[in-house]
């Protein structure tokens, strides 16, 4: 079962032996992969700060769970269960040291979890040759939709890895043929868990049994398949069985018929990372669509790639037919896009008019490492997130005797309320973006007029006598009405745009 067109510059053996090349080549993916998440953040907002809207729902969910809510039954939840479960440790520590740092225990972790989601790329093409896990490691470390996706506690970045993990089971070269059974088992799991994660796991699996009936057989497809429909139905029967009718709502009806938003050849832009490096990127999208197809082309000579083949072109379909798009989605093929690209360009280096040409191999390999530089630079320059005044509206919640409300949960987390919201017995309001979604299932321009949504999220921030209002304005959520009422509250602690406010 070795791969065909594997080249001989960097045996088979390497990838098999741990020799010290190749455990500085790891930690050195690792370091790169670490230093282009921190940097954006360090340089923006910081670790305490507003990184994105979907981290705080992400954690504040986490919190809830920790103290006894459950989605679907206490808490709005637009997705299936398993990030609660893989945030509920970091959640968990919030009892210790509170929830701030907690949160930034969790992010650091996610950072990790990126990191080695690059190195275990590596790891997976190294059987190829040296290029192929040391350009994909650090492609998938430095791609610009891979470090967005893992750079704060988003969906993407566990299932990513998971998914690495399970590609790395399912392509292995055992010494007597097959992957063992064990081996198939445990992917099925990792696999099941990833769907749990994001209902778009739910075509991860399908791809790779389709793939495995056709390379291993019936049987063994029918067991990845197995495993996988266990662990999902291990992790999500609990929550369903609590509360049926808001789940199947929650994470499917109200996933169906959302607005599509940004066009197919902005996302294709996003998903190749064109957009972030290149603002007049039409031109260059056609040019990397063009060595992206290459790549695929030439990736599928290896078999350990197929798989990742079939994944960047399944998950290229459900990206661009996806209902809704943030950039951030675009992590879910980040992983698989990197390996398609080591694989496509050590099968380039192997082709024999080139690997008779030792100055002209060496010439590609150093340009395609060289090229890497354009993606470290943009991740050095950039920043992501913005500061939030956790000193100056703590003190300013310092007075509150009941519930303390907020238009985003980050600002409840960063101010240490979740945890003392739920003692209060407070409602818990993880996404109040979103239950314009279970409400109408209207997008950010139209919530504006969606009336349920407006007297929903008025009632919620009144309901308390402290509240902390930093995401929505006129142009992004609020009706004018909503805006005036609101602007009627007074300000005990103001910080540009961001406010506290005691509701009459």
């Amino acid at each position: 079962m070795a791969d065909t067109g594997a080249g001989t510059h960097a045996t088979v053996g390497s990838g098999l032996n741990p020799s010290p090349a190749l455990l500085v080549g790891a930690l050195g993916v690792f370091v790169v992969g670490l230093v282009a998440r921190l940097v954006p953040l360090l340089r923006g907002g910081g670790l305490t700060g507003f990184n994105r809207y979907d981290d705080g729902v992400n954690f504040s969910g986490a919190l809830g769970l920790v103290h006894g809510r459950l989605p679907y039954r206490d808490f709005l939840w637009l997705h299936p269960p398993g990030m609660q479960l893989a945030l509920a440790p970091f959640a968990a520590s919030s009892y210790l040291i509170g929830e701030p740092a907690a949160f930034v225990v969790a992010r650091l972790g996610w950072i990790v979890v990126g990191s080695l989601t690059a190195v275990l790329v590596g790891r997976l093409l190294l059987p190829a040759g040296w290029f192929a896990g040391l350009f994909g490691g650090l492609f998938c470390a430095l791609f610009w939709p891979a470090v967005v996706s893992t750079q704060t506690v988003r969906l993407e970045g566990v299932a990513s890895l998971l998914l690495v993990i399970a590609l790395l089971l399912l392509t292995a070269e055992p010494p007597r043929g097959r992957v063992t059974t064990r081996a198939v088992v445990f992917a099925g799991a990792l696999l099941g868990f990833c769907a749990t994660v994001k209902i778009w796991g739910v075509v991860t699996v399908l791809v790779l049994v389709a793939w495995l009936c056709v390379r291993d057989g019936l049987r063994r497809a029918a067991l990845l398949l197995g495993s996988a429909v266990a662990a999902t139905i291990v992790i999500c029967l609990p929550f369903f069985i609590l509360a049926p009718e808001a789940m199947w709502r929650m994470v499917v009806t109200d996933q169906i018929g959302r607005p599509r938003g940004v066009d197919s050849g902005h996302r294709l832009a996003q998903i190749t990372g064109v957009s972030a490096i290149a603002p007049g990127w039409s031109l260059v999208l056609g040019l990397a669509l063009g060595a992206l197809g290459l790549c695929t082309v030439l990736a599928w000579g290896l078999r350990r790639a197929r798989p990742a083949v079939l994944l960047l072109l399944a998950f290229t379909v459900v990206l661009v037919a996806s209902p809704l798009w943030f950039f951030h989605y675009s992590g879910l093929s980040a992983p698989v896009l990197s390996i398609v690209c080591g694989a496509g360009l050590q099968r380039l280096a192997d082709l024999p008019p080139l690997r008779s040409r030792t100055g002209l191999r060496r010439g590609l390999i150093g340009a395609a490492l060289a090229a890497l530089a354009l993606p470290a630079a943009f991740a050095a320059i950039n920043s992501e997130g913005q500061r939030f005044p956790a000193r100056d509206f703590g003190a300013a919640l310092a007075g509150s005797q009941e519930c303390v409300t907020a238009d985003d949960p980050s600002a409840l987390i960063l101010t240490d309320s979740v945890g003392r919201n739920i003692r209060r017995g407070c409602p818990l309001v993880i996404d109040l973006g979103g239950y314009s979604h279970d409400l109408g299932r209207t997008d950010e321009a139209r919530r504006r007029a969606n009336d349920a949504f407006q007297a929903l999220a008025l009632s919620y921030l009144g309901s308390g006598d402290r509240a902390i209002l930093t995401r929505f304005t006129t142009d992004d959520g609020w009706s004018k009405a909503t805006d005036r009422a609101i602007r009627r509250w007074p300000a005990v602690a103001q910080s540009g745009q961001q406010s506290v406010r005691v509701p009459r």
